[in-house]
């Protein structure tokens, strides 16, 4: 018998052929049994190593702990402010650096002045020399 569009079949009420009911009920079930087995195995572990007892509290845990204060600037402005003004009295300033050997920081200007007057150190024995500029190679010297 010919079937029509919009006609329904009677009789067992889905296709036989799609999905097997005995099947996803099997797998269902096996799927819960394995969830039993596994939680049973999971508290036989805990009972075995004494893991649901918990440990002792641990001075850490006893005392609260609190974060630390923070550490942002509260005023970048003013720290620019203050380093600028520690780096200057640096450079404008005398001091030793190290009395035995003789070594002292003099003010930047005065060094310029002083380098100026005196010009490049020589080298001891073993340094280098500095840099000497290099002439008759520019576009003023043509």
């Amino acid at each position: 018998m010919a079937e029509r569009p919009g006609q329904r079949v009677q009789g067992l009420g889905h296709e036989p052929s799609d999905v097997s009911v005995r099947g996803v009920l099997l797998t269902a079930f096996g799927g819960l049994l394995a969830l039993a087995v596994a939680g049973v195995a999971i508290r036989g572990l805990e009972a075995l190593y004494g893991l649901h007892d918990a440990p002792p509290p641990s001075a850490l845990d006893q005392r609260s702990l609190e974060p630390p204060p923070h550490r942002l600037q509260t005023d970048p402005a003013e720290d620019l402010a203050a380093y600028v003004a520690r780096e200057e009295a640096i450079l404008d300033s005398y001091a030793w650096i190290d009395r035995k050997a003789g070594i002292a920081r003099i003010p930047i200007d005065r060094a310029i002045e002083m380098l100026a007057e005196r010009g490049w150190p020589e080298p001891a024995e073993g340094e280098g020399r500095p840099p000497q500029p290099v002439t008759g190679r520019g576009k003023a010297d043509r």
